[in-house]
């Protein structure tokens, strides 16, 4: 009767392992304690399922202990990978930062040349000084070109006011823009009309020519 029952119980492992999932498995059952003739003997028997995939592969429990340690390993690895790569971004973020508390940044340096080149170009001929920094991609910030160009006549030190003048009374639509912005980048407010006009007008030169004027 102890061995029916066994049998059966083996039987009826099988059957469910058979539906298993896994791929490929090797189970390994120890059948305990079976009383025979007034003996204790322990069996272990190894059930050995094909994979429908792989029908020629058989893995034993070493295999799937190998299998598992890979698998941890790899993502121990990606875990300490991400968080190489969050330490990173925060390095890179300060030096970028310190560099630029410094004035060390790559982007302000090469600016700083192309404002000077810009600014001899400009006081020698207004045309040329303009066109050289748009060719070179100076006036990439915010804002319109004729903005950013109004701004850069206005703020820039070393700029030549005559040229300046040259420049805002040239009739031509994108100079006409540049003057219109120009205006409006002076603040006015709270002032009376002479002070505004000698404010304004320091700011620039009158062209020596009344057509331009």
């Amino acid at each position: 009767n102890t061995l029916r029952v066994l049998s059966s119980a083996r039987a009826a492992q099988g059957k469910e392992l058979s539906h298993h999932p896994i791929t490929a498995i090797t189970a390994t059952f120890t059948v305990t304690t079976i009383t025979y003739n007034q003996q204790t003997q322990t069996h272990t028997d190894s059930l050995l399922l094909k994979s429908p995939l792989l029908p020629n592969m058989h893995m034993d429990e070493a295999d799937y202990a190998f299998l598992r340690e890979i698998h941890r390993k790899k993502k121990q690895c990606t875990m300490e990978i991400e968080n190489l790569t969050a330490q990173l971004r925060e390095v890179e973020a300060k030096i970028s930062e310190t560099r630029d508390m410094l004035g060390l940044n790559t982007r302000g340096r090469d600016d700083m040349v192309l404002l000077d080149q810009g600014r001899k170009l400009f006081n020698e001929s207004p045309k040329r000084g303009v066109q050289f920094l748009q060719d070179n991609n100076y006036f990439s910030g915010e804002g319109e070109l004729a903005t950013q160009v109004a701004r850069f006549l206005l703020n820039t030190q070393g700029l030549l006011k005559t040229q300046i003048g040259e420049y805002l009374g040239e009739f031509k639509p994108f100079n006409l823009q540049v003057l219109d912005e120009f205006v409006k980048q002076h603040d006015f407010k709270g002032m009376d009309f002479d002070a505004a006009l000698r404010t304004y007008l320091w700011s620039f030169r009158l062209p020596g020519e009344s057509q331009k004027i």
